[in-house]
């Protein structure tokens, strides 16, 4: 038999999407979710090449809504060093908005802080432990 708790977390973690019909508290969870999954596994530049079809400034505040702090903030140090919104667009138009504005001083803030990726872990648990019967309800991919 399997743990609730962790069926919760592991169909937030797998199956949680970014929709449009999706309430503001679950959108800034799935956007944070992503963040957090693409972040650890490329760095910022990734996921803001890899999520073109978010604004960035709703990226950060998602971050902030769901109380990661920590992220919220070094993601708004890099989008302040890069000194030009992020809006929403193609992946082609953002990467290519990136390649222009990306600079080498900037790659120490690239990779997800100890801190950041904390205070995502916290934020993200104590989400989906607060919603655990909605994720756990969902069926598996």
């Amino acid at each position: 038999m399997s743990d609730p708790s962790i069926d919760a977390w592991n169909n937030f973690v797998m199956q949680m999407e970014i929709a449009p019909d999706l309430s503001p508290e679950m959108r800034a969870a799935a956007i944070a979710n992503r963040f957090m999954a693409l972040a650890n596994n490329g760095g910022l530049l990734h996921f803001l090449e890899a999520s073109a079809e978010i604004d960035a400034a709703e990226v950060q505040q998602a971050l902030a809504v769901i109380g990661a702090t920590a992220a919220s903030q070094q993601l708004g140090a890099v989008l302040s060093a890069l000194g030009t919104p992020l809006p929403a667009a193609s992946d082609d138009a953002r990467v290519l908005l990136l390649e222009s504005l990306w600079r080498e001083d900037l790659d120490p803030l690239d990779a997800l802080s100890e801190d950041s990726d904390a205070s995502l872990m916290v934020a993200l648990e104590r989400h989906v432990a607060a919603n655990e019967a909605y994720y756990r309800e969902r069926p598996a991919p």
